[in-house]
C-alpha cells in the first residue's frame, strides 16, 4: 500500500516513536545525573539502591566552613575540608533526603554560627543541635542565637 495517507501515517508513527525514545532517554539521563556527581567524603557516585521515602531526614551531620567561620583558637579538634553547605547539598541531592539535622562540630567548641548559618541556608526543613556552655540545645528553623550561647 503506497497511498499518500499510508505514508503520512507511517511518518507520523515514526515521528512519534522518535519523540518518545528521545523523551525516555533524556528522562533516564536526568535521573542518573544526580547519581553521577562525585561528593566529597562519600564513596562512589551511584545513586542509592533503595529509594528514600518522602520526608527522609539526614539526622546527624556536620558543616565545616573555615573560610567563613574560622574555628576558635581554643579548638584542639581538626577541621574537615570540603564539608560546607555547598558540598552537603550535593550529597543531599544524591541520596534524596529532604530534611536534615546539623550538629555543631567539636572543632567549633561552643561557637554555633556555622550551624545557625547552615540551618538558615538549608531552609525550613533543617534544624540543628548546638553545643552550649551548659549542655546541648536544639535549634529549629528560624532560630537565632548569639555565638556560643545556644538558642
Amino acid at each position: 500500500m503506497t497511498s499518500k495517507s499510508a505514508k503520512q501515517t507511517r511518518r507520523a508513527f515514526l515521528a512519534e516513536a522518535g519523540l518518545a525514545a528521545v523523551s525516555a532517554s533524556s528522562l533516564l539521563r536526568s535521573q542518573d545525573a544526580n547519581a553521577q556527581t562525585s561528593v566529597p567524603h562519600s564513596a562512589g557516585t551511584a545513586a542509592p539502591t533503595l529509594e528514600a521515602p518522602p520526608n527522609t531526614c539526614d539526622c546527624h551531620h556536620h558543616i565545616y566552613d573555615d573560610g567563613r567561620f574560622p574555628p576558635p583558637a581554643a579548638s584542639a579538634n581538626p577541621m574537615v575540608s570540603q564539608a560546607r553547605v555547598e558540598e552537603y547539598l550535593l550529597l543531599k541531592r544524591r541520596i534524596r533526603t529532604t530534611r536534615s539535622v546539623i550538629v555543631t562540630p567539636a572543632a567549633y567548641v561552643t561557637d554555633n554560627r556555622v550551624t545557625l548559618d547552615a540551618i538558615a541556608r538549608l531552609g525550613p526543613n533543617a534544624g540543628g543541635s548546638s553545643v552550649t556552655l551548659t549542655g546541648v540545645a536544639f535549634l529549629g528553623p528560624g532560630t537565632s542565637a548569639e555565638p556560643g550561647l545556644g538558642p
